[in-house]
């Protein structure tokens, strides 16, 4: 089923995933999808996102992990 050293691409995918198909859904059924955060810490602006674009981030934080810490097969 896998090994312990995939534990990172293993919930990292899913995030992909699931925040893929969160935007893919409110793009089919409302046209466009809705980005309701927003930050302005000390009067910058960062672009507004919303969860699904937040775990695509984090997923593809832990796939990027994953591919620095797997062990190379010899």
């Amino acid at each position: 089923t896998g090994s312990k050293g995939e534990r990172f691409a293993k919930s990292g995918l899913p995030l992909v995933l699931g925040g893929a198909l969160g935007n893919d859904c409110d793009r089919l059924f409302r046209g466009f999808v809705i980005d309701f955060v927003g930050f302005h810490p000390g009067g910058m602006n960062f672009p507004a996102f919303n969860i699904a674009d937040a775990a695509i981030v984090g997923g593809v934080v832990l796939l990027m992990v994953d591919a620095l810490v797997r062990p190379t097969p010899r």
